[in-house]
C-alpha cells in the first residue's frame, strides 16, 4: 500500500480537505506531515494499524511505515491526525492483531448455546515482512455447549508468535440461563407489582368505605334530634 503525503511546516494552516500527521521511529527524527483526508480513511479501512504502507513523502523518499495511533474529532468522530512509525525490517515488532470471527458454532445452532467473545485482538511478535491485517478464528470447533477456544487453539500464519496467556479464553459457547434467570426475575418483580398495587387498591377501598359509613351514622343522628 502506496500513502502519498507532503511535508508541512509547524503551524502550516492546513484546507479541509487535508489532515496532519507526524511520522518517527527507527532511530530518525519526528517528521510532520500532511495528507488528503478522504485518501488515508479509505487506506485505514483497508488495512488498519497491523499492515505495512509506503509512505511517499514530497514524491521522493519513500519509507515503510505502519500506522500507530490515530486521533478522532471527539463529536463528529472521523480521523484528524494520524501517527505512523518508521519500520525496521530486521527487527520484530510487538503488535495487536485483529480476530476475524468466521463461520457458524453448532453449539449456538444446534443447541442453543449463546457465543460470548471475551477478545477481538490477539498479541504476537513477528518480523514486519509478516504482518497481516486480521487472523481468522473459525467458530465451527465449537461442537457442544462448554466449549471453548484458547489464544493457543488460534492458528496464525507462519512467522508469527503469540504472545500473552495462552491459556486465556478467547471465545466461549455457554449455556443461556443469565436470560432464563432474568425472565424468571422480571416475572416476580412484575407479580410483586401487581400484588402491591391489589394491596393497595383493597386499603383505598376499605378506607373509603368506612368514611362513607361514618358520615352516615352521622347524618342519620342528626335527623333524630330534629
Amino acid at each position: 500500500m502506496i500513502l502519498n503525503v507532503k511535508t508541512r511546516t509547524q503551524g502550516e494552516k492546513l484546507d479541509p480537505k487535508t489532515m496532519p500527521a507526524v511520522v518517527y521511529g527507527s532511530g530518525s527524527d519526528n517528521q510532520i506531515l500532511k495528507l488528503d483526508k478522504v485518501e488515508f480513511e479509505k487506506l485505514y479501512r483497508e488495512v488498519g494499524e497491523s499492515s505495512l504502507i509506503e509512505l511517499k513523502i514530497d514524491d521522493k523518499d519513500s519509507v515503510t511505515v505502519m500506522v500507530k495511533d490515530i486521533q478522532l474529532d471527539p463529536v463528529k468522530d472521523f480521523i484528524i491526525h494520524a501517527d505512523f512509525y518508521r519500520v525496521d525490517m530486521t527487527q520484530k515488532v510487538q503488535i495487536e492483531i485483529p480476530l476475524n470471527f468466521i463461520g457458524v458454532a453448532r453449539a449456538e445452532k444446534e443447541r442453543g448455546a449463546i457465543i460470548i467473545k471475551n477478545s477481538d485482538s490477539i498479541e504476537v511478535s513477528c518480523l514486519p515482512k509478516d504482518l497481516v491485517k486480521e487472523i481468522d478464528v473459525d467458530l465451527v470447533v465449537l461442537v457442544e455447549v462448554g466449549d471453548s477456544i484458547h489464544f493457543k487453539d488460534v492458528k496464525l500464519p507462519v512467522g508469527l508468535e503469540a504472545l500473552g496467556d495462552l491459556n486465556e479464553v478467547v471465545v466461549s459457547a455457554i449455556e443461556p440461563r443469565e436470560e432464563e434467570e432474568e425472565e424468571v426475575v422480571a416475572t416476580e418483580v412484575d407479580e410483586e407489582a401487581v400484588e402491591g398495587e391489589e394491596a393497595v387498591e383493597g386499603e383505598e377501598k376499605k378506607e373509603g368505605e368506612e368514611k362513607k359509613e361514618g358520615g352516615e351514622k352521622k347524618e342519620g343522628g342528626e335527623k333524630k334530634e330534629k
